[in-house]
């Protein structure tokens, strides 16, 4: 059994004074609050990398799931485990160490053959993002009472968001691709200074917008 459960002191006590706990349970609420929530994996992670700087733990190694469900048990009305949203196969099968390291060795001899290492100026990485009225959000441990509502809307449409920055942190202002065949200048009304969009029949992105 070594190893396999979580070092505590005799009695009633737990492995982490009250404050302790307390500053790591506000750390999950704020990153909660901010949209990049930790699962439950991570925060076992988390805790365990904490145990160990406070020299409460030998090792480096994440907390058991024992601890994981006193804790949550200890601080419930302060945050809790949220259902986790799937991850799609596709996406899945596509982030294996295999693919990732093919992707940076043919990234690395694109900017050689463009000249481009150390120059972060002109290196930009563009990503898109769908945005769907209806949507599953993600698992993470958060404050119960304060769990964001999802706003809904009776036809299911698709707003896409294509935002772009350079190696340096400058980035150039969000691009939308709405649903629809005809133009309307108030469809980009609240946006950010600066903003651009366009039309597509489905929402999302092509080559067509791309090149736009």
């Amino acid at each position: 059994m070594l190893g396999k459960i979580d070092p505590v002191n005799s009695g009633n006590e737990t492995l982490f004074s009250r404050e302790e706990e307390r500053k790591l349970v506000e750390h999950l609420k704020a990153r909660a609050n901010l949209g990049y929530g930790l699962t439950n994996v991570f925060t076992q992670r988390l805790a365990g990398e904490m145990a160990y700087e406070l020299g409460k733990k030998a090792k480096n190694n994440p907390m058991s799931n024992k601890w994981l469900y006193a804790f949550l048990k200890r601080w419930k009305d302060d945050i809790a485990s949220l259902k986790p949203r799937q991850l799609e196969t596709s996406r899945a099968k596509n982030s294996t160490p295999e693919i990732i390291e093919t992707y940076f060795n043919n990234l690395k001899t694109v900017m050689e053959e463009n000249a481009l290492i150390n120059k972060p100026q002109h290196i930009y990485n563009l990503d898109e993002t769908g945005i769907q009225p209806e949507h599953r959000p993600s698992n993470v441990i958060a404050d119960p009472t304060c769990k964001p509502q999802a706003i809904t809307s009776p036809k299911l449409t698709t707003t896409t968001v294509i935002g772009r920055a350079n190696a340096l942190g400058n980035s150039i202002h969000p691009f939308f691709v709405l649903t629809g065949k005809r133009w309307n200048p108030d469809l980009m009304k609240g946006a950010c200074t600066g903003a651009a969009g366009t039309l597509s029949e489905t929402g999302w992105s092509n080559g067509e917008v791309f090149r736009h």
